[in-house]
């Protein structure tokens, strides 16, 4: 994945990353509505080894398809080559010295640490709090998907202004979004806030990953990338806490309370990070 990232801009253009991350996210979120239902109709139909053959073909198709894409420069030159550790070294020192990427990387973490978790913790809470089973956890993340998919072809049409305090402000639309969402028992209810913890997940996301490749050295842009992508494992990290901390407490508290550190952090963000909020 941080390959396919960071050879975006060598496909697109750097002026129309933004739309081409946006709809990557889109198409991605369009899978999360079809995908699950198209493999259950094919499971009932013809077996789920076919259905592993096909998902195997399908990528097949992906790898010719991208073996034919052509790029608009040339990617940039290595001036020497290392070991997979120096680059990694070099990357890091990289993303420390420049104060902006460092800052982008911080907002991420924060969201991945705090935001991201509610993914895996969400069937605990559909069975516990919202009383629920296979059919409402379901519809929950068709719902989120949804929002996700409406708030990615928003973001695609968006000119590249004021992109941090959007990211900043996304980062915050997802933590009031949580906090609604655990304070309520209605199942109705919680698929409305569901709806807008997609929108806001949705800008979150695109936005720092179009921040970061922007304002990184052509040379860098792999590196910092995977960087970027570790997010997904703080996530698990932060699902460990959430869990813990929500055998304590209970699960609609543990919402609640990591979605109230979310929003005071980025608000704490927007406040004293002049820096992250004018970035365009």
């Amino acid at each position: 994945m941080p390959s396919r990232q960071a050879i975006l801009p060598e496909v697109v253009g750097m002026d129309r990353l933004m739309n081409s991350v946006s709809l990557s996210a889109a198409a991605s979120n369009l899978m999360r509505l079809a995908a699950p239902a198209a493999g259950g109709f094919m499971i009932a139909f013809i077996g789920a080894e076919w259905v592993y053959f096909l998902m195997a073909a399908l990528y097949g198709f992906a790898v010719v398809t991208l073996g034919r894409v052509q790029l608009r420069h040339e990617p940039a030159a290595r001036a020497r080559r290392t070991s997979g550790y120096a680059d990694l070294v070099e990357g890091v020192r990289y993303v420390i010295a420049e104060r902006t990427l460092a800052l982008l990387l911080l907002a991420g973490m924060v969201g991945a640490l705090l935001a991201l978790p509610y993914q895996i913790m969400l069937p605990g809470f559909v069975r516990d709090v919202l009383g629920g089973g296979a059919i409402e956890l379901g519809l929950l993340i068709a719902v989120s998907a949804v929002g996700s998919l409406a708030g990615s072809l928003v973001l695609a049409s968006l000119p590249a202004r004021r992109r941090g305090l959007l990211l900043l402000l996304s980062s915050l639309f997802v933590g009031v979004a949580l906090i609604g969402f655990a304070s309520t028992t209605l199942i109705w209810l919680s698929g409305v806030f569901m709806l807008f913890v997609g929108i806001g997940s949705a800008g979150r996301q695109a936005l720092g990953n179009v921040l970061l490749q922007h304002y990184s050295l052509d040379e860098y842009r792999g590196r910092v990338m995977s960087l970027y992508m570790t997010e997904f494992g703080i996530m698990s990290f932060g699902a460990v806490l959430f869990g813990l901390f929500a055998e304590q407490v209970g699960g609609q508290w543990a919402f609640g309370t990591i979605s109230a550190v979310l929003v005071v952090l980025t608000l704490a963000m927007i406040v004293f990070l002049p820096r992250l909020r004018r970035l365009d």
